[in-house]
C-alpha cells in the first residue's frame, strides 16, 4: 500500500509543479513587456524633450527687450553720464577711441551714454527716435531712442537701434567697420550678409556740429 501510493503522490507532485511553471513563464513574460514598454516611453520622454529644445534654441530671433536686458545687465560696472552735452562729448570720444569717424551717431538731444570697458558695451539713449541725412552720399539713418554695440577697434558691432533707408525700405544696420584703414573706407553690415562701402569722410563731424 505504502509503496503502490508513491506513483500517485509523484503524479500529484507533477500535476502541481506544471501550472506553478506555467505561471512563472507568464510573470517573467509579463516583466519583459513591462520593461520594453517602459523603454520606450522613456525614449520618447527624451525625444520629446530634445525637439523642444531644439525648437528653443534655433528661435530666429531675439525677445523684444533683448536690448534693454543687456543694457541693465551692463550697467554695474559702466561709465554712465547724463545731459545733451556731455553724453555727445563723450560718445564722439570713444568712436575717436576705437579709430571710426566721430560723426557716426549725429545725435543732439542725447540724455544718456553709458560704456562698460570690460566688455566693451556702449549705449546711447534720446528722447525720441530721430534720422539724419548724410548729404555727401544721399542716405538717411534713423537712429532709434536706444542705440546699443559692441566696440573693437574699428568696429561697432551687433549693433541694434540703427536704420538706413534703401530704395524707400528701411533695414536694420548691425555692423560698422573700417576693415582697412588704407583704403579710407567704412563698411556698414546689415543681417542678411549684405554690405555698403562709403568714403570715411563722409561720416566726420564738423565743427561745431
Amino acid at each position: 500500500m505504502e509503496i503502490g501510493s508513491l506513483p500517485a503522490s509523484k503524479e500529484r507532485t507533477s500535476v502541481h509543479v506544471t501550472p506553478s511553471s506555467a505561471l512563472y513563464k507568464y510573470d517573467l513574460k509579463a516583466k519583459q513587456q513591462h520593461i520594453t514598454s517602459k523603454k520606450k516611453k522613456k525614449k520618447f520622454t527624451s525625444s520629446s524633450k530634445l525637439k523642444s529644445l531644439s525648437i528653443s534654441t534655433t528661435f530666429p530671433f531675439p525677445p523684444p527687450d533683448m536690448a534693454s536686458m543687456t543694457m541693465e545687465s551692463q550697467r554695474q560696472n559702466a561709465e554712465v553720464y547724463h545731459g545733451a552735452e556731455i553724453c555727445k562729448q563723450k560718445s564722439r570720444e570713444m568712436l575717436g577711441e576705437i579709430n571710426l569717424p566721430n560723426g557716426l551717431l549725429p545725435l543732439s538731444d542725447i540724455v544718456e551714454f553709458g560704456i562698460n570697458r570690460s566688455t566693451g558695451f556702449v549705449w546711447v539713449k534720446q528722447k525720441k527716435s530721430t534720422q539724419h541725412r548724410f548729404e555727401k552720399i544721399g542716405k538717411t539713418v534713423s537712429y532709434g531712442t536706444e542705440v546699443t554695440a559692441f566696440v573693437e577697434d574699428r568696429q561697432l558691432k551687433r549693433l541694434t537701434g540703427v536704420k538706413a533707408k534703401e530704395m524707400l525700405i528701411w533695414v536694420s544696420v548691425n555692423r560698422i567697420f573700417i576693415d582697412d584703414p588704407s583704403s579710407g573706407n567704412i563698411t556698414f553690415g546689415v543681417p542678411a550678409g549684405i554690405s555698403r562701402t562709403f568714403p570715411v569722410s563722409t561720416f566726420v563731424a564738423d565743427d561745431g556740429n
